[in-house]
């Protein structure tokens, strides 16, 4: 990653980021547009305005507002390097209002680890290429050289990584339920290894509701069956606009009977609480 754009992210990540004022909630992903814009690119807050109400109207519109001075424009995702400025269209399955988000590394197997915020404060994700319209490249980035990576046995030996964001999961009171990391999928990683995994949770429901997030290691017998550990539990309260994001870092080591899984649970009688998004990124090591 190009050490300009790792300090901008590095100083933005976890922070609220308002640049202009609009929107409800204020804090758009367009916000990091126009942040990166002046701050990395060299242009000026203006020539990132969006022609219509929609960030993607950057990318369509391009070059309006003189905006080509700093930036050149690259259709589809293939080339997509550190310091790209990633467009997703309007009616987009992931983005239905559309979206916008600074790349900090190539995809892998479809997704960009990036720069982005709303949902939350400005956070690194990955985030799927599913409905990118393409990419905005500053023209005083330089190139990346490439040098060959030396083997080193102490790396990882697989990246875990997912997102679920296709739509919500509703958790009743009363009751407890694992975390869906997918369709009809609820394991975030399994087999023999060792792993180092952040998730990070988007909540919503009533301001004020208490719930809990519980990491398992799930043991599955010859004969089916399985026998869950506890790992880790975190206590959540929704604030006061009835959302919560949360963080929960699962470290452990499992055998190739064994998968890791995270469950939420809703007190009786409260209100139903739902997972708006959830996704994990992290590690895995050979035992």
């Amino acid at each position: 990653m190009s050490q300009i754009v790792e300090n901008w992210a590095a100083a933005l990540d976890g922070q609220y980021i308002d640049m202009d004022g609009y929107g409800n909630p204020i804090y758009q992903c367009h916000d990091i547009w126009l942040s990166y814009l002046v701050s990395v690119a060299g242009g000026t807050q203006h020539m990132g305005y969006a022609p219509s109400d929609f960030t993607d109207s950057v990318f369509t519109a391009f070059p309006t507002n003189g905006v080509d001075a700093v930036m050149t424009k690259h259709y589809g995702t293939d080339g997509i390097r550190s310091g790209d400025v990633v467009f997703w269209s309007y009616g987009s399955a992931h983005y239905p209002w559309s979206h916008v988000a600074v790349a900090l590394a190539p995809p892998v197997d479809g997704y960009v680890p990036s720069l982005t915020q709303n949902p939350g404060p400005a956070h690194r994700e990955y985030l799927t290429l599913q409905g990118a319209l393409g990419y905005l490249r500053p023209k005083n980035l330089p190139d990346d050289p490439i040098t060959p990576e030396p083997i080193d046995k102490d790396k990882p030996v697989a990246y875990i990584y997912g997102v679920n964001s296709s739509g919500t999961q509703s958790v009743a009171g009363g009751t407890k339920r694992w975390v869906e990391t997918g369709p009809g999928a609820s394991a975030i990683a399994s087999g023999a290894g060792q792993y180092m995994i952040e998730t990070t949770y988007d909540l919503t429901g009533v301001a004020g509701t208490r719930v809990a997030l519980t990491s398992y290691r799930i043991t599955i017998a010859a004969n089916g069956s399985e026998t869950e550990t506890m790992l880790e539990e975190i206590d959540v309260t929704l604030q006061p606009n009835g959302r919560a994001r949360r963080q929960l870092i699962i470290a452990n080591n499992l055998n190739s009977n064994e998968r890791l899984r995270v469950r939420i649970t809703v007190p009786s009688g409260s209100s139903t609480v739902k997972v708006a998004r959830y996704s994990f990124r992290g590690y895995k090591w050979a035992l």
